[in-house]
Parts: structure tokens; C-alpha cells; sequence
């Protein structure tokens, strides 16, 4: 589903690139450099693996070391963006900052070997990334891409114990992870532009601990996110 989902995203921004680049008009070349900011909203898909690392009880099963749940999910996210272009003829490049507000809380579940259920999940809250983009313009429209660092704060929750003892863990940290992408951006005046943008961002394989009074479980919880999200920008 995951590999459906990301085609879909990738299609879309290519069909974009292929439409704006079409209707670029002649003229006085477009200045694209300068500072902007503008905010965002669009959707995301994301998966996750958790691996245990160490049950709770401290004993070794027959768990540990293997992937025990992958839950997918998928949701709505917005947010802002602060940037800074230059440009050097047909050339444009620069660095952006930007926060998001995901939607996006994964469940999964899992009967472990012996024979107990358990459950885990994972709330991305926020994703702050900082990116590198390099791009060529055709007038006043800008293909780009980008790459950088991104950043994730991330409450987590396992359901363990046996029936008659169930215990709730629970566990948050932020990360820290990779982001890169692409997107198309069409200039509307001389202020204002309009774009699409798709980001994967990766946000590692965290050993990461959930904790219910004084016992502790860690997982290795790997996750990534595709996103698409259509924008505006105010460049002054």
C-alpha cells in the first residue's frame, strides 16, 4: 500500500512540473531571490516497525530481535515555512526552515510468544525540518529540489503485562532524522507564488523506551513519512 501511495504522490508532482512548466509566459526574466514565508497544508502517509530490543520483565524470550508489529497510517498535516533564494541567471538555490503539524498517530498489535496480546503506538506531534534547495527557473516557474535535516517529537505507548497484571507503558522523545524532496513553484504576482511540494522524511531506527512505573521496555522503532502539500509563499 505504502509503495502505491508514494507512486501516486511522485505522479502528481511530476504532472504538476510538466503543467506549470507549460504555461510559463516570455518576458522580463522572474527574480526569485530574496526572503519568503508562507504556510502549507496537505496530506501524509507514514509506516513504522517496531523491533523489541527488551521486554519489560528483563527476561530473554523468543521475541527479542524481531519485528513484532508495522503498523501504517495516514493523515492530514499543515504548517510554515521561512526561507532565504538566490539566484544566478536560470539557477536558483537557498535554505528553509519549516514546521509541521502532523496528524498522524499509528496502532498495532501482535500476540507474542506466549500467547499475550500486545499493542503499540506512535504520535508524531510535530516534524521541524531545515533544508538545502537548488532548483532551475522557467520565468516564473521554479522546479526544485531539496534535502536536509528533520527533527520529531514522538509520544509513544505499548500495552504488555499477562491478563489479571496488564501494564501501560508509555514513552516520548524527539528525533532526529533526514528529509529530502521535490516540488514544483509557480509565481502568481510579483509577491505571491503558489506551490507542490513531496517530502519523504526519515526519521531513523530509534532504540526507544516505553516505562510504567519501574519497569522499562525498548523497542527499535523505525519510521518514515511521505507527504504531498500544496502552498503559498509571500517573498519580500
Amino acid at each position: 500500500m505504502m509503495k502505491k501511495h508514494t507512486a501516486v504522490l511522485l505522479a502528481a508532482v511530476f504532472a504538476a512540473a510538466l503543467a506549470t512548466e507549460a504555461s510559463a509566459q516570455d518576458g522580463s526574466a522572474y527574480d526569485w531571490s530574496g526572503f519568503y514565508v508562507g504556510g502549507n497544508v496537505g496530506y501524509g502517509f507514514a509506516d513504522s516497525d517496531w523491533v523489541l530490543v527488551n521486554n519489560a520483565s528483563g527476561h530473554s524470550t523468543g521475541d527479542i530481535g524481531k519485528t513484532q508489529t508495522s503498523p501504517e497510517f495516514e493523515g492530514m498535516l499543515g504548517g510554515i515555512q521561512i526561507g532565504r533564494n538566490w539566484q544566478d541567471d536560470k539557477i536558483v538555490y537557498g535554505l528553509e526552515a519549516a514546521l509541521t503539524i502532523p496528524d498522524l498517530e499509528g496502532y498495532g498489535t501482535w500476540t507474542n510468544s506466549s500467547g499475550y496480546f500486545r499493542d503499540a503506538s506512535s504520535d508524531i506531534n510535530w516534524i521541524a525540518s531545515l533544508t538545502g534547495r537548488g532548483g532551475m527557473t522557467f520565468d516564473k516557474t521554479l522546479v526544485y529540489g531539496k534535502a536536509g535535516l528533520a527533527f520529531a517529537g514522538v509520544d509513544y505507548t505499548h500495552t504488555g503485562g499477562q491478563p489479571g497484571q496488564v501494564r501501560h507503558f508509555e514513552g516520548s522523545e524527539t528525533t532526529l532524522g533526514v528529509i529530502v524532496g521535490a516540488g514544483v513553484e509557480q509565481a502568481l504576482t510579483d509577491k505571491w507564488s503558489l506551490k507542490f511540494d513531496y517530502s519523504f522524511t526519515y526519521l531513523g531506527i530509534n532504540n526507544t523506551e516505553v516505562s510504567e512505573g519501574g519497569r522499562t521496555a525498548v523497542f527499535n522503532v523505525d519510521q518514515g513519512i511521505h507527504s504531498l502539500a500544496v502552498g503559498v509563499n509571500y517573498r519580500f
